[in-house]
């Protein structure tokens, strides 16, 4: 992490030092410069974990979607078949689907929490940026 944040820096340092720019990015803070090279260093990270919580919560659905006609299923059968006792089966079932709809409430708002980081760091950074033009 911290070798990207000092690629980052060379990058940003070498391609303003070409351009006719360069003299704003050599002048720029060292928060501004944390600031840039922390977006950078966690976009990617939060973009990787919002994939994953929704495949999570793609997984889960479907999940929730086949216990659902399980269920229903085995309620049909149990009500035209007397001889086998299913009642704890589908009440294990029930259950079942209670805690992973449990897991995909608390992936959800895992998902919010790190959408608003994401948001946070993208307005911090660039309230940081405006506050160094502003003074430049």
């Amino acid at each position: 992490a911290v070798c990207s944040f000092i690629a980052f820096v060379n990058t940003t340092m070498g391609e303003a030092a070409g351009t006719a720019d360069a003299e704003s990015v050599l002048n720029m803070d060292a928060s501004e410069t944390l600031s840039m090279g922390l977006t950078e260093l966690m976009t990617p990270a939060v973009h990787k974990i919002n994939e994953h919580v929704k495949a999570t919560q793609e997984s889960q659905q479907r999940l929730t979607e086949q216990i659902a006609l399980l269920q229903a299923a085995l309620d049909e059968f149990q009500g035209g078949q007397q001889s086998f006792e299913l009642d704890p089966y589908v009440q294990k079932l029930a259950k079942s689907r209670q805690k992973v709809l449990g897991v995909h409430s608390v992936l959800q708002a895992v998902q919010d929490r790190v959408n608003k980081l994401h948001s946070n760091i993208a307005k911090a950074s660039k309230k940081l940026q405006e506050s160094s033009a502003a003074s430049n």
